[in-house]
């Protein structure tokens, strides 16, 4: 390292234990630090090393035990920079990065008990729960968040289709459980590195609402299907039909259950939906998404079907709809199930005008006979293991597929 190297001491000895102090940057590295002079995003500070290590057993020991952590993975203290007064080793400051927007003046902290974020305006206290912990708090991505996301991991196992689209289904090592193959250990380094920059890794996405939900009612696997299907449509606007959802994702009655426990967990989710329910709004973007969904799910004439075409066509049945005003009255009736209604925030299924609109299309296309027959019946199927939408429309389910859909299309 090119800095003086007396300039930093060890939070714990100060430079009592000097001669266990590392400066190299391969060894450092090799112990599962980070020791670039710039720090990487979302790095946290017990893991980013870049004046160099203590390596006393002791100074381990202590270290770990003030932020609980596990000393038996952990293989070094950070060394930090000196200010002058032996008697008081610099501490990082424990500033929020993140602006309250609901008050305009607060900021959001960290809040241990309720794994969430508050903000310290007493006259706002507003709470997110999709934050990563503020830097120094010990609560970033140390062993813990390691051993939480392996058992989310492990819960998922490999039906990567509850999560994929539109996440990316990615498995980074735990950098707390080295390989003893340098080889190895490098490239699994680089790998984990690669997808760590990756904003759309599922994990990375929805862990701090799974971690909130860690001791609600429901399996881990019936929390990643709840977390995924609203995350998913008010984070990325992701629409697709619940229905469609299970069928893909091969749910059963998991959804279902997944669901049933949903009011107990509405406040952990209710600012990420309240500030986003534009992605509600049925637009080209939305059916564009739904219709690249029913395009993976069903037989696709791609040689003779114009995508653009269709997609211009859905957009235009739907400005048609709501000129005559059918979706605002289709919107004013009831078709949800209570079970999966957010707590009475959906009337209408998401995704369900853009099946309207698509199959609309589809209709007046005259390339090929029955197609429009053919995706109505892929996305309302009626063999009985596959009719998802009877349940998630609810009583009116059959009524407004055999009679109102039809005349929709026709519009």
């Amino acid at each position: 390292m090119s800095e003086n190297t007396m300039s930093f001491r060890c939070p714990q000895c100060s430079d009592i234990n000097e001669n266990d102090f590392i400066y190299d940057s391969d060894r450092i590295d090799s112990l599962g630090f980070i020791s670039s002079e710039k720090k990487p995003e979302f790095t946290d500070d017990n893991e980013w090393a870049p004046h160099g290590l203590c390596t006393s057993i002791s100074c381990i020991d202590e270290w770990c035990n003030e932020r609980n952590l596990d000393s038996r993975f952990r293989f070094g203290v950070p060394l930090v920079p000196f200010t002058g007064d032996d008697s008081d080793v610099y501490v990082h400051d424990s500033i929020s990065e993140y602006d309250c927007e609901n008050c305009s003046f607060g900021q959001y902290m960290y809040a241990p008990e309720s794994k969430g974020f508050v903000c310290n305006n007493p006259n706002c206290a507003s709470v997110r729960y999709d934050l990563s912990p503020p830097e120094g708090t010990g609560a970033q991505k140390g062993e813990k968040w390691y051993n939480d996301r392996s058992s989310y991991l492990k819960a998922l196992e490999n039906r990567r289709g509850v999560v994929d689209p539109p996440y990316k289904f990615e498995k980074a090592v735990n950098p707390f459980v080295q390989s003893k193959n340098p080889d190895q250990q490098k490239r699994e380094k680089e790998d984990f590195a690669t997808k760590q920059g990756n904003e759309q890794s599922w994990i990375e996405c929805q862990l701090p609402f799974l971690m909130a939900m860690k001791d609600m009612d429901g399996t881990a696997f019936r929390q990643i299907v709840l977390t995924t299907y609203i995350h998913k449509t008010f984070s990325f606007l992701h629409i697709e039909p619940l229905w469609m959802f299970a069928k893909r994702a091969k749910l059963g009655g998991e959804l279902s259950w997944a669901f049933r426990t949903y009011e107990e967990k509405d406040h952990i989710f209710s600012e990420l939906i309240d500030k986003n329910l534009y992605a509600l709004e049925n637009n080209r973007a939305s059916i564009h998404c739904v219709y690249e969904l029913i395009k993976a799910d069903i037989p696709w004439p791609t040689d003779r079907i114009q995508d653009e075409y269709i997609l211009r066509k859905a957009t235009e049945a739907k400005d048609k709809l709501e000129q005559k005003g059918i979706i605002k009255q289709l919107k004013g009736h009831n078709l949800m199930n209570d079970e999966y209604s957010l707590n009475g925030r959906l009337k209408t299924p998401i995704g369900l005008i853009e099946c309207i609109c698509i199959i609309n299309a589809l209709h007046h296309h005259s390339g090929i006979d029955h197609l429009a027959k053919d995706v109505r019946e892929g996305i309302f199927p009626t063999r009985a293991k596959n009719q998802y939408w009877k349940d998630i429309i609810g009583d009116k389910s059959e009524r407004f597929v055999e009679i109102v859909l039809p005349k929709l299309c026709l519009v």
